[in-house]
């Protein structure tokens, strides 16, 4: 009775903690991919949001980096998946990308539980495991991203429960090709997340051969080893090979020139010193991987266990192998590891599954499940405890207009025509902008080589006649700089939202007549701002229509009037403007502020700034007024 008692209890904690993961991966599924790493996911999303529009292609676009629009790294196999599954059933994009990735984590356990029965281990292991995995951190977040971790890490455990069971003696075709079938998706998907896993069952096997052959060279004819460096060679060999195509795809894009494999190569391994340095082994080893996902000293001691305790040599040699692929990977791709948290995700699965046997086939069998399952309960409880700290608020946060790439990409995403582009400076060769907004462009970082000739001709880097914006978020070009270009030989306007400054073609207010009417709003700033070494006008503010549920209008031009001048109209660019929509008591998506960047050109005097609003062809002038005065 107790047994069975104590069984089902692992089995309930199992059952809980999946039924939360799927909770948080579903409940929050629409959550647009700006949260951490928006960066990484945005890139992912961006790739599947143009095979909706284009296509298929094998030459695909993610088209951040310029023409041409194919900058490809992994094959897009997870990015082809959300697409169709996107079409098919008529979700976002978001929902799609997430679900998928929730998707292939569950997934997993399914090749865990073959690879634990094929190793003879106690069947308590397999629900250990599923408690462990599914409460790290690292798998509750990165587990519902919009990202290619997942896909590489199901077809790496796939693999490697077909490997097992060849290395096993199931010989059959069906093993062999399904072995390579799954780990050729994983290169494919992902090199870094199968690789240290290949070089450990090569090894494994090559061993297991060589002990039992007697001289070197039976040992290199041997029949099995032939074979299986050949399984073993043909999914590496696909990798490689879409690894070379894709880098003479990159030369042709001045940016992902800088970005192949050979050009990535010191970035992806790491300098020698970052192996030994305490961000490696005190950031990465012992806060993100033991103290955030394993328990801290808990974790660390029970992998430790097996090496101590009178145990099963098969069983240490199990618990080693998994210790070697939780960490023999920081260790490889070091900087990586150092750089993007959710590294993390490839290897932590193993020591999860690590720590399963040390409770299922060594605390279990000395101490009792009492005291197994007690053990487990401290694990899932500090995983749950780091969870709620840290990665929980970014998944329950609504992300609003207050985030920066939201506003932004949703205003080129109303300033831009379809078909339209733009060129970004200060955002790296980040793709959120480009994912928001729905819209090419060419974000140019500042290492690109001939960064000069894009601050000096943008339009040359997007298909001629398309140029539709331009955005800097940073000092270079500044306020000024930007000013000159936009009204250099051409008549675009400067706004500014969250730090960005964005240009865009104006719009003439066409001789109006305003009408008179009521309006809601406010000329928050009416300025001379010393910017860049010049001084520039600022205007700003707010407005929206005088109506049961106002809205905002069309456009909005600002009227600069004086005594010795005609009215001046200039159009604003539209912003978000949060807290006036509450005031309003209106949607916070709706952008009801505006904002214009001008030279300081005027004649000194005192200048009254009026808002005029245009919806249709009706001007309304509001009667919303600030002084402007120019020395």
């Amino acid at each position: 009775m107790s047994t069975r008692f104590n069984f089902g209890i692992a089995e309930v904690l199992s059952f809980l903690v999946l039924a939360y993961s799927a909770f948080l991966a579903f409940a929050y599924a629409d959550q647009p991919p700006l949260d951490i790493h928006a960066f990484r996911q945005t890139q992912t999303a961006l790739t599947a949001y143009w095979f909706i529009e284009d296509g298929f292609k094998w030459v695909y676009e993610t088209p951040v980096g310029g023409v041409p629009w194919a900058i490809p790294f992994e094959f897009p196999i997870y990015q082809i998946i959300v697409a169709c599954f996107s079409q098919i059933f008529g979700v976002s994009l978001d929902f799609a990308g997430r679900t998928i990735s929730y998707v292939f984590l569950f997934l997993c356990i399914f090749p865990a539980q073959s690879i634990t029965r094929r190793l003879n281990l106690p069947e308590i292991v397999f629900p250990f495991f599923v408690s462990i995995l599914f409460s790290m951190p690292v798998y509750l977040y990165w587990g519902r991203s919009f990202m290619i971790e997942t896909p590489a890490l199901f077809f790496t455990i796939a693999g490697t429960k077909y490997f097992i069971d060849y290395f096993a003696g199931s010989r059959s075709p069906g093993t062999i090709a399904l072995f390579i079938l799954f780990s050729t998706l994983a290169f494919l998907q992902k090199s870094t997340t199968i690789l240290p896993v290949s070089v450990l069952l090569a090894f494994a096997f090559t061993i297991q051969k060589f002990n039992g052959t007697r001289d070197i060279r039976a040992f290199l004819l041997n029949r099995d080893l032939i074979l299986t460096g050949i399984i073993f060679v043909i999914p590496v060999s696909i990798g490689f090979a879409w690894i070379v195509f894709t880098d003479q795809i990159k030369l042709e894009n001045p940016l992902g020139a800088q970005l192949t494999s050979a050009e990535l190569s010191q970035w992806n391994w790491g300098k020698p010193l970052q192996r030994v340095s305490s961000i490696l082994w005190l950031d990465v080893i012992w806060q993100r991987i033991l103290t955030t996902n394993m328990g801290g000293a808990l974790g660390l001691f029970l992998v430790a266990v097996p090496f101590f305790a009178r145990t099963e040599r098969w069983v240490r040699l199990i618990v080693l192998s998994t210790i070697v692929l939780g960490i023999g990977p920081v260790f490889l791709f070091t900087n990586l590891h150092i750089v993007h948290d959710y590294y993390q995700a490839a290897t932590l699965i193993f020591l999860a599954y690590g720590l399963a046997v040390t409770l299922g086939a060594v605390i279990l069998p000395v101490f009792g499940k009492g005291a197994a399952i007690f053990i487990l309960i401290l694990i899932m409880a500090s995983n749950i405890i780091a969870f709620s700290s840290s990665y929980l608020p970014n998944i329950t946060k609504e992300i609003t207009k207050e985030n920066r790439d939201l506003a932004v990409g949703g205003v080129l995403n109303r300033e831009l025509p379809d078909g339209m582009q733009f060129v970004v400076y200060g955002n790296g060769w980040s793709s959120t902008f480009s994912y928001i907004s729905q819209r090419k462009s060419f974000t140019a970082p500042k290492w690109l080589r001939n960064y000069d000739e894009v601050l000096s001709s943008p339009e040359k880097f997007v298909e001629e006649g398309r140029l539709g914006a331009i955005v800097s978020c940073k000092d270079h070009p500044n306020a000024p700089e930007l000013i000159s270009w936009a009204t250099r030989e051409r008549s675009w306007k400067v706004g500014e939202t969250h730090g960005c400054l964005i240009a865009s073609p104006e719009k003439q207010a066409d001789r109006p007549v305003p009408e008179a009417a009521q309006c809601e709003g406010s000329v928050d700033r009416a300025d001379v701002e010393h910017r860049g070494g010049q001084d520039v006008i600022v205007l700003a503010g707010w407005t929206a229509t005088k109506e049961a549920v106002p809205t905002a209008p069309d456009d909005v031009f600002l009227q600069l009037s004086s005594n010795e001048s005609a009215p001046l109209y200039l159009q604003a660019l539209k912003v978000p403007r949060i807290d006036a929509n509450l005031y309003l008591g209106i949607n916070i998506d709706i952008d009801t502020g505006f904002s214009r960047i001008v030279q300081a050109d005027l004649a000194p005097g005192a200048y009254e700034v009026e808002i005029v609003q245009k919806s249709g062809s009706k001007y309304i002038s509001c009667g919303i007024r600030k002084m402007l005065h120019v020395q």
